[in-house]
């Protein structure tokens, strides 16, 4: 297992970074819904369950828990040897675990039940332990996050979804959405397989429902997060800017803002 060295200034650094990668790489990141407001309970940690379809799920893990559920001091779970290539990641709050043996997830159980004693401590978790199309089904979680949770006295839960998707710009959308927090006793979070099973059952709810959105195409069910690039390249959208401005005409770099109504609206309006 490789422990976290958590460093709060590099932290602060690379959350800077993330901001400035994603809009450099993605057109958006939306919101569906609203995020939720963490309880103001110091004697419960909070484990956050996140699907893991696409290699940006860390960064958006990264932004999303420093800068939107920011006031619990978070940690992260990723495999060992992933890690080990990556190791600045463990200056952010990673911990390497090592799934392969019975002896390195219990070393990690006695690490994080350690770690979780803090009273304000967030552990970012993504339970399928390798990246998954979100088309799969069932959604499979590994027994790890179960048997974590079964090991402490009582925790709160938070599940996040993502989804990737391309609609009108050259650069990809990412979509995300949050549960609404749970509040586990430690009764309630004895049985592992229930356990499971349960937070199985409400992240495919809760993919099936943003996946379903995203398929609307329409920007206006989601908040924006973050807004990114859009354009085609500089060659060909600095002439038409240059063209726009001395001609008179409003400019937009943005594909979807110059797009005929949908053949389907029209259709509809025809047969009426």
């Amino acid at each position: 297992m490789i422990s976290a060295r958590k460093i709060v200034p590099f932290e602060r650094v690379f959350a800077f970074y993330t901001r400035w990668y994603f809009k450099r790489n993605f057109h958006g990141l939306h919101l569906l819904g609203e995020i939720p407001v963490l309880p103001d309970e110091p004697e419960l940690p909070l484990i956050v369950c996140m699907n893991h379809s696409g290699w940006w799920d860390v960064l958006i893990g990264v932004y999303l828990a420093s800068e939107k559920l920011g006031w619990r001091q978070w940690y992260g779970v990723m495999d060992e040897r992933q890690l080990q290539r990556y190791r600045f990641f463990s200056w952010l709050g990673m911990i390497g675990v090592d799934r392969t043996t019975i002896s390195g997830v219990k070393e990690f159980l006695a690490y994080a039940q350690k770690l979780m004693c803090n009273r304000k401590v967030a552990v970012w978790v993504t339970p399928q332990g390798e990246i998954v199309s979100n088309t799969v089904r069932p959604l499979v979680l590994q027994p790890g996050v179960g048997a974590l949770a079964a090991s402490l006295p009582g925790f709160h839960l938070l599940t996040v979804t993502i989804h990737y998707e391309f609609w009108d710009e050259p650069k990809p959308e990412a979509f995300v959405s949050f549960s609404s927090v749970k509040t586990m006793s430690a009764l309630e979070s004895r049985s592992r397989k229930v356990l499971l099973s349960q937070i199985e059952a409400q992240m495919t709810s809760q993919l099936d429902t943003l996946m379903l959105s995203v398929q609307s195409r329409d920007y206006a069910d989601f908040t924006p997060l973050l807004i990114g690039k859009s354009g085609i390249a500089a060659l060909y959208d600095v002439p038409r800017a240059l063209y726009a401005k001395l001609s008179g005409k409003e400019f937009t770099s943005e594909h979807s803002g110059v797009n005929s109504p949908r053949w389907r609206e029209k259709v509809g309006r025809d047969r009426r």
